[in-house]
Parts: C-alpha cells; sequence; structure tokens
C-alpha cells in the first residue's frame, strides 16, 4: 500500500508522472506506458522512481533523429 511515483522529463522539462499504491507485496514488477499525443522528439530523457516522494532512481534514454539515406 506504499505510494510509488514514475515520472518523465525531456532535456529537463517534466512531461508527466503517474502515482499509484503498490499492490505486489515485497516483491514485484510494474511498468510506465507513456506515448505523448505528439510521439517522442529527439532528445535526452529521464525516468525518476519515487517511493513516498523519496527517489529511488533515474532510468535515462535518448531518442535520436531519423537518419534518411
Amino acid at each position: 500500500g506504499v505510494a510509488w511515483t514514475l515520472a518523465i522529463y525531456r532535456e529537463g522539462e517534466f512531461l508527466d508522472e503517474t502515482t499509484q499504491l503498490w499492490e505486489w507485496g515485497e516483491q514485484g514488477q510494474t511498468y510506465f506506458y507513456y506515448k505523448p499525443p505528439e510521439g517522442y522528439e529527439p532528445g535526452a530523457y529521464e525516468m525518476h522512481v519515487f517511493i513516498e516522494a523519496r527517489l529511488q532512481g533515474i532510468a535515462q534514454f535518448v531518442i535520436m533523429e531519423e537518419v534518411s539515406e
């Protein structure tokens, strides 16, 4: 029943977040589905994971511009 939050940022700008109650006991898995209405734009993204407002970790990924040949 602990609150956890996933927040996503692009180039340091906040995009969206979701907060839910943990329902899977001491162990479990979850996911965060995020699809921007305009699609993903190139840039550096970060996903921040919080448990009761305490930052637990950050995952980073980069979306590159499409290269046409």
